[in-house]
């Protein structure tokens, strides 16, 4: 799926997320059970992902090539996001 059509989507299940970020949807389900994300549930018990989470499942994808645990993730989520990662990045190298 193309990013122009991520612009259309607003909420998506778990098998439309995998096709958007190129994630497994073990890797997804893994995410969110170390509580980097929260979709909806919905009453048939799917989960329901915004396009604000696919965006955050994107940038920790990202991060994860980076070798950036997912503690480490969690963290850098919770904070001031854009300045966090530069930070974290220069301490890296």
């Amino acid at each position: 799926m193309s990013a122009y059509a991520l612009r259309e989507v607003i909420n998506v299940l778990i098998n439309e997320v995998s096709k958007i970020t190129g994630l497994t949807k073990k890797a997804i389900e893994y995410y969110v059970e170390r509580e980097l994300l929260y979709p909806s549930i919905l009453e048939n018990g799917y989960r329901d992902f915004s396009k604000a989470q696919v965006e955050q499942l994107q940038k920790i994808s990202i991060l994860r090539k980076l070798g950036i645990n997912t503690e480490e993730i969690k963290s850098l989520l919770s904070e001031n996001q854009k300045v966090t990662y530069k930070l974290y990045l220069c301490k890296k190298n």
